[in-house]
């Protein structure tokens, strides 16, 4: 399954909007604002929707889905300033932004499940930092390079294992640690039954018992076999018993 597709299934089966609507209705907030707020939050989806189905190359797709993120995390920062500074000089935030925060709060938790671990921590932790009339260059040149350390590394995995996705690497992990697991199982069990494990010597043992059934065998083939006064003749041979005159 591609990115698009994950994307758009998790979010038509995963409730999203019920949970805002639901969060809204305990807001107080009027119908009006309800609505208005729900349209706001439906629309920045549609728009991202078709920026990502206008991408049809998976990478590039990433990196707008990236992008989207930031900009969802800075809107969510710039609303917050504003409530707090609402909140210093009014004694109170506004209500329908307080709520329209917290709507783009979730909606970019909702996308940060299709995101690297480290990809969130380096966009994070550069939106932290203080503006100080302006963001240092030194400062985001080092996040321009640890995000390109991030694709890179994410397309070296891609080129060596076929996938770049966190989970599909750990299953594939899991699968061979499963068969490291089974042949240390099946090594215990050869040294156990037979006092060897190495594939050599099993190999050697299997072929001398099979040189030991085959001298066997010819041995028997033409012998006679006698047991009380049972004789039982193997192969072709012939007894000849002769009266006495």
């Amino acid at each position: 399954m591609g990115l698009l597709e994950d994307i758009e299934g998790r979010y038509n089966t995963g409730d999203l909007e019920s949970d805002w609507r639901s969060a809204l209705n305990e807001g107080g907030l009027s119908a009006d604002d309800r609505e208005g707020l729900l349209l706001e939050i439906r629309n920045t989806w549609r728009e991202l929707l078709r920026i990502l189905r206008d991408v049809d190359d998976e990478h590039e797709r990433g990196r707008a889905l990236v992008n989207a993120y930031i900009e969802e995390r800075s809107r969510w920062l710039l609303i917050n300033t504003q409530l707090q500074f609402q909140m210093f000089r009014d004694g109170r935030p506004d209500l329908r932004r307080s709520h329209r925060a917290m709507l783009v709060s979730r909606f970019a938790e909702f996308l940060e499940q299709f995101l690297d671990p480290g990809e969130i921590e380096v966009i994070n932790r550069f939106l932290a930092k203080p503006a100080g009339g302006g963001m240092p260059a030194e400062a985001v040149t080092s996040l321009e390079e640890q995000l390109s350390d991030l694709y890179a590394d994410r397309e070296a995995l891609q080129q060596g294992l076929g996938t770049g996705d966190p989970e599909a690497i750990l299953g594939m992990v899991a699968s061979l640690e499963d068969q490291v697991n089974d042949q240390y199982a099946a090594s215990e069990t050869l040294q156990t039954r037979l006092g060897i494990s190495d594939p050599d010597d099993v190999l050697n043992f299997v072929e001398s018992m099979d040189e030991q059934l085959r001298d066997l065998y010819a041995d028997n083939e033409n012998a006679i076999i006698v047991d009380g006064r049972s004789v039982t003749v193997m192969g072709a041979s012939k007894i000849l018993v002769r009266r006495k005159p």
